[in-house]
């Protein structure tokens, strides 16, 4: 039976690895940042980009690919200090949106991670068809990023789900 639901395959994101101190973070990033998530698992908007807590002293920070060249000037990451990593990981993953009264019902399937007991906006490592995925919820819909070269399987994976 088919599922009603979407999946769609989003243009690629600039995408940076964060790890250390908040503080330590938000001194070495200045302004670059939007404001850190109050919870564990959370997302921060802010003009230029979006910020994911997702493990301990862990963050992706995730902007349009337009400004990828000058987030690297402003972020130079090949100088960041000894107690922050800042590392641009753009080519790694591959972002897909779920979307449909059926989302919820395709994420059952491609993931162990029970979706009743999380908040509407979240942001959590989690597995996609035995795969390490970063899972982005949304009001009204789901993001999914998987690893570069996983994301035809994957791709071809939530298809099948689909029906």
């Amino acid at each position: 039976m088919p599922y009603s639901v979407s999946v769609t395959k989003l243009a690629r994101s600039a995408l940076f690895d964060l790890k250390g101190r908040s503080d330590s973070l938000a001194r070495w990033c200045g302004g670059i940042l939007p404001e850190f998530p109050v919870a564990p698992n959370g997302y921060s908007s802010g003009q230029r980009a979006e910020l994911y807590w997702v493990g301990q002293e862990h963050w992706l920070m995730r902007s349009p690919i337009a400004l990828e060249e000058a987030l690297c000037r402003e972020l130079t990451p090949e100088k960041s200090p000894a107690d922050v990593s800042v590392t641009l990981v753009s080519d790694a993953y591959v972002f897909f949106e779920i979307k449909g009264e059926d989302a919820r019902v395709l994420l059952a399937i491609a993931s162990p991670l029970d979706l009743d007991n999380m908040s509407q906006r979240f942001s959590t490592f989690t597995e996609a068809f035995g795969q390490k995925a970063l899972l982005i919820g949304r009001e009204g819909s789901f993001e999914i990023a998987v690893e570069n070269s996983l994301s035809s399987m994957i791709e071809d994976c939530l298809s099948r789900a689909i029906g």
